[in-house]
């Protein structure tokens, strides 16, 4: 049974419901909806068997034995669905998953100084360091969030990067104020670590335009220069954000499918307290 055939169901019924005065008619009413509810279960229609469900509980606050006998229905029908969700999402994280695997050269891990934690990197530029030449760089946490840092020689005063492509277009980063940390000018480059919300549209134009030659200018405090984006790092650039398109879709997959076993144990658990004792 469809969810919208229940509700052509559910309004008349309803509507006879509160029409009745006797006690007696609501409850063969509230019955009604109960066995209509348990049909939509055995039809594997769990979202018409709770929407039956809720019209009970709010049409026959009343009916106690009723509602009492239909309780161990709400979480049979939320198992269904949990089930049903699972399915769809262990498919889709496996193929995720083949993806990520099949990307798996194109990236490299470098720990971080304590070991605990660390960060992706483009396998064609593992070995490069910011403060070493100007240019952008493409970072990756292990959740698959993209961000950059971009390196400007000593004295340009920049507080932010733009990307431009001739007869594209540009994208540009919003300005961070030399603060010594996200902004730091204390080593042998301007160094700025750009957060994902800002790195994103950077990423996504370096990938749409990966056959192009991209310009790459920095957004000094008091005025702007231009150079060539070399080509190893455009290349990384587009190479890192497909990457982290594959591993965060991996990691939210994952996320959801951990949610959701929680709750199918939490349903199995309301059915065990709420099945009447035989």
């Amino acid at each position: 049974m469809s969810s919208a055939a229940i509700k052509a169901i559910i309004i008349p019924a309803i509507a006879a419901g509160m029409a009745l005065t006797s006690c007696n008619g609501d409850k063969k009413a509230a019955e009604a909806l109960r066995e209509q509810a348990i049909a939509a279960i055995e039809a594997s229609d769990p979202a018409g068997a709770l929407l039956l469900l809720d019209s009970i509980d709010h049409a026959y606050p009343a009916q106690v034995e009723t509602r009492r006998a239909a309780m161990p229905l709400r979480p049979k029908a939320i198992e269904l669905s949990t089930l049903r969700d699972l399915e769809v999402t262990d498919s889709m994280l496996v193929q995720a998953q083949v993806l990520m695997e099949s990307m798996k050269d194109l990236v490299k891990l470098k720990k971080s100084a304590d070991g605990i934690d660390g960060y992706y990197v483009a396998a064609s530029m593992s070995d490069a360091v910011p403060s070493s030449a100007e240019g952008l760089y493409a970072r990756m946490s292990p959740q698959g969030s993209f961000y950059i840092i971009s390196s400007a020689r000593k004295g340009t005063l920049s507080t932010g990067i733009t990307l431009s492509a001739q007869g594209v277009g540009e994208v540009s980063t919003p300005r961070v104020a030399c603060d010594g940390e996200r902004n730091d000018r204390s080593m042998s480059a301007e160094l700025i670590t750009f957060l994902p919300a800002e790195s994103d549209t950077i990423g996504n134009f370096a990938f749409v335009n990966a056959d192009r030659e991209l310009t790459l200018t920095f957004n000094g405090e008091r005025q702007q220069r231009s150079i060539k984006l070399p080509a190893a790092q455009a290349a990384a650039l587009a190479q890192l954000y497909a990457a982290s398109q594959v591993y965060s879709r991996v990691s939210l997959l994952a996320l959801r499918k951990e949610k959701l076993e929680r709750t199918l144990m939490l349903a199995r658990s309301q059915q065990a307290r709420t099945m009447p004792e035989q």
